[in-house]
């Protein structure tokens, strides 16, 4: 990817460390900006020093941490200490909470909270790690959206991502406080994380369900990719101010997604259908316990499925010289192949 940006920092600011995202951002980070001399990372609270050490082990690109929390001003302020004319990467949110309302406690007031003592401590650019669940879904399979579409979240994970959006860009100021937004679909790659682990292990025993026989569209993120159209966002100059969706080019069905897995598994596709009035049922059933705070995963899990989320990154392609460079089917043999490699289960 040609990174033609101006923009040259020497501090930056990770948040969501360790995370997926984060460790494949810190991966590309040298050949990408070797002027940085601060790489700053902002850890969860409850990991052990001896956690950190391991993955401070495995990130050598990580030059220091400091323990935070997004609710807690004081960590925040430690998190931004000395980083005028630096810039944050702010990746930290939930997806699986205790309560709804914990969405925008993190995503929405955390990121917010985050980037008004960053804009205060003088940092120069702030990249905020949105979903394309902030834009909601299509109409249909063919009707592909881009970022300068309506957005309509159904769920309150991509309604806590949009009220951030909207409140960071109320925070931006061309040339002094530069907000960027990426928006990836759903991440795929390695090291492959233990919910995709388990996907392949149903898909391996033909016990993978498929809603309305798999014919709704996903965009899927290759995680590699998706990190260094990140790293783009940090740097460019056309990258302010603006709204990138980072995805693979071309959306695929679920069923495609599946049956991608079980020939990189060398099974034969065997799936359980289950009915679309299941995703509809679970959505209704989600929204009556949120209205008690109350979090449901497998209604959360499953609400979703019976709907279209097609998306296009011709945008981050034309402006960033983003590029989605695997194919479905090579980034689905490139991460069965390390589960092979790791022996993470048995094939």
């Amino acid at each position: 990817m040609p990174f033609m940006g101006t923009f040259k920092p020497f501090s930056l600011l990770l948040t969501g460390a360790p995370g997926w995202l984060c460790d494949a951002v810190l991966t590309q980070l040298g050949g990408a900006l070797p002027a940085l001399t601060r790489v700053r990372c902002l850890t969860q609270r409850g990991l052990s020093a001896d956690q950190i050490q391991a993955w401070r082990h495995a990130q050598p690109s990580a030059t220091e941490t400091v323990e935070g929390d997004l609710l807690d001003e004081a960590s925040l302020r430690a998190a931004c200490a000395n980083m005028r004319g630096g810039v944050i990467l702010h990746a930290a949110a939930i997806f699986q909470p205790q309560k709804i309302s914990d969405y925008y406690a993190v995503n929405r007031d955390g990121a917010i909270a985050l980037a008004t003592i960053a804009k205060q401590s003088g940092v120069r650019r702030f990249v905020f790690i949105s979903s394309t669940a902030a834009q909601g879904a299509s109409p249909s399979a063919a009707h592909i959206l881009t970022e300068s579409m309506p957005c309509r979240p159904y769920s309150h994970y991509g309604r806590s991502k949009l009220a951030a959006e909207q409140g960071l860009m109320k925070l931006h100021a061309p040339g002094v406080f530069d907000v960027v937004i990426v928006r990836p679909g759903p991440f795929y790659g390695t090291p492959v994380p233990p919910h995709q682990l388990e996907l392949f292990k149903r898909i391996k025993q033909g016990r993978a369900s498929l809603v309305g026989g798999g014919r709704y569209t996903r965009s899927w993120s290759f995680i590699d990719d998706v990190a260094a159209g990140t790293i783009a966002c940090l740097i460019h100059s056309k990258a302010p101010g603006e709204i990138f969706n980072l995805c693979d080019a071309d959306s695929y069905t679920q069923r495609a997604i599946f049956e991608a897995v079980a020939e990189a598994l060398h099974v034969r596709p065997k799936f359980r259908r289950v009915p679309s009035l299941a995703a509809s049922i679970a959505h209704f059933t989600g929204k009556i316990k949120a209205r008690f705070d109350r979090y449901d995963k497998r209604s959360h899990l499953m609400a979703d499925q019976n709907r279209h989320a097609g998306f296009s990154c011709e945008k981050a392609q034309r402006v960033l010289g983003f590029e989605s460079r695997r194919t479905l089917r090579d980034g689905i043999h490139i991460a069965v192949d390390w589960c092979r490699n790791h022996a993470v289960f048995d094939f």
